[in-house]
C-alpha cells in the first residue's frame, strides 16, 4: 500500500483549473496515503477547500523557473521533499524540466511525468507521451490511469469549491451594481498573451447586442487589465476587476452564459458549469473546453497559419506578418453574435 506520494502542478490559472479531474482522482485512489500537492500560489487558490490534498507547498511559478540557479532554495526544496520519503511522484504534463530534477532528488522510486523535449524528462522513469491526447484534460488524466492501473475511468468536472462566505460576498457585489442571477451575461475580454486577444471594441459591440436583447453585461477584468475598465463604464457596463479566485468562481457560477478569449477565467466558467462561447483565435482544440455537459461554443477564423499556438510552443505573439492577428481580427461581431444570441433565450427558458 503506498503511504506517500507528492504531486507536481506548479502552473498558470487555466492549466491549474484543467487539472483538477486528474487530481480528485489520484486523491480517491490513493485515499489513505499522504499526498502533497506542490502548486504555485493561483494553483493553491484554486485546489483551497478540496481535499485533494493533505499539505500544500506554494511554488511561484518564477522561482520554478530559476531554482536551478540558486543552490540555496533548490537545497532546501529537495531537503524537504526528502523529508517526506515519498514513494511516488506525479508530475503534470506542463511542468518546467526542474520538476523532473526535484521529483528524481525526492528520492521516490516511481517517478512519472512527461517525456517532452528537455534531457532531464528522461529522469522520469515511468515516462508518458506529451501531447498525444486531442485535448489538455485527456493528456493530464493519463497519470491517473499510469498510475492506478485503472484504464476505463474517465476525467469528470469538477467544480471549484467557493465558500460560503465568498459566495456571499459575490452576492453582496452583484447587487450592489443592480445585477441578477437570471439575466447575467459575463464577458471576459482579457487572455495571457496578446495575441489571442479580441479587440475591445468587438467586445463592447457585443455587450450592447446583449444588453439591447434584455440580458445583464457584467465585464469582468483580471489582472494586469484594469486599463480597460474606464472604457467599458463610459459605456454604461458595470466592471469587477481583480476578484479573487473564489470569488470570480462565485460570480460565474452565477452567470447564464460567458463571453471571451481562450483563458483562465473560461476554464473557471466550464468548471463551474457555466455556458461559454469562446473566441477561440490562434490556440489549437488541445486548450478547447472539454465538457459537453452544458453548450460550450467557440468561433475559430480558419487561416493556414491557425493554429500558431501548440501544445509545444507558445509563440507570444502573432507569427502572420502579412496580416497580424487576421485569426482575430477576421471574426466579426455578427458571427459572435450568432452563437451567443440564442443562447440568451435558451439559459432563460
Amino acid at each position: 500500500m503506498v503511504q506517500s506520494l507528492i504531486v507536481f502542478k506548479v502552473s498558470h490559472l487555466g492549466d491549474a483549473v484543467v487539472f483538477l479531474p486528474t487530481l480528485a482522482a489520484v486523491r480517491e485512489h490513493f485515499a489513505d496515503a499522504r499526498l502533497i500537492l506542490v502548486t504555485s500560489p493561483v494553483g493553491a487558490e484554486v485546489f483551497a477547500g478540496g481535499d485533494w490534498a493533505d499539505e500544500m507547498w506554494t511554488l511561484p511559478l518564477t522561482d520554478l523557473r530559476r531554482l536551478h540557479r540558486s543552490p540555496r532554495q533548490f537545497g532546501r526544496w529537495v531537503q524537504r521533499l526528502r523529508w517526506e520519503e515519498p514513494e511516488i511522484t506525479l508530475s503534470a504534463q506542463d511542468q518546467r524540466s526542474n520538476v523532473a530534477l526535484l521529483a528524481w532528488l525526492s528520492g521516490a522510486r516511481q517517478r512519472l511525468g512527461f517525456r517532452g523535449r528537455s534531457r532531464l524528462d528522461r529522469l522520469y522513469n515511468r515516462p508518458l507521451p506529451f501531447a498525444q491526447q486531442p485535448n489538455v484534460v485527456l493528456d493530464e488524466f493519463m497519470l491517473y490511469r499510469e498510475v492506478s492501473g485503472d484504464r476505463e475511468n474517465l476525467p469528470r468536472r469538477v467544480p471549484i469549491p467557493v465558500p460560503p462566505g465568498e459566495r456571499k460576498t459575490a452576492a453582496q457585489r452583484l447587487a450592489a451594481q443592480g445585477l441578477s442571477d437570471c439575466e447575467l451575461v459575463v464577458i471576459h475580454p482579457g487572455a495571457k498573451f496578446a495575441y489571442k486577444l479580441w479587440p475591445r471594441s468587438r467586445f463592447l459591440a457585443l455587450a450592447e447586442r446583449i444588453r439591447t436583447a434584455g440580458r445583464q453585461v457584467l465585464f469582468l477584468l483580471g489582472p494586469g487589465e484594469g486599463e480597460w475598465k474606464a472604457d467599458f463604464e463610459a459605456a454604461g457596463f458595470p466592471v469587477m476587476a481583480d476578484l479573487p479566485v473564489k470569488q470570480t468562481c462565485a460570480v460565474l457560477e452565477r452567470a447564464r452564459l460567458f463571453v471571451g478569449c481562450n483563458s483562465g477565467p473560461m476554464n473557471l466558467a466550464a468548471a463551474m458549469g457555466t455556458p461559454t462561447v469562446v473566441v477561440q483565435g490562434p490556440s489549437p482544440p488541445y486548450w478547447d473546453v472539454y465538457w459537453r455537459d452544458v453548450p460550450h461554443l467557440k468561433i475559430v477564423h480558419d487561416l493556414p497559419c491557425v493554429p500558431c499556438e501548440t501544445p509545444w510552443h507558445t509563440p507570444e505573439r502573432c507569427s502572420n506578418e502579412e496580416r497580424p492577428h487576421a485569426c482575430l481580427l477576421g471574426i466579426s461581431v455578427d458571427e459572435v453574435w450568432e452563437q451567443v444570441e440564442p443562447l440568451l433565450f435558451q439559459i432563460n427558458g
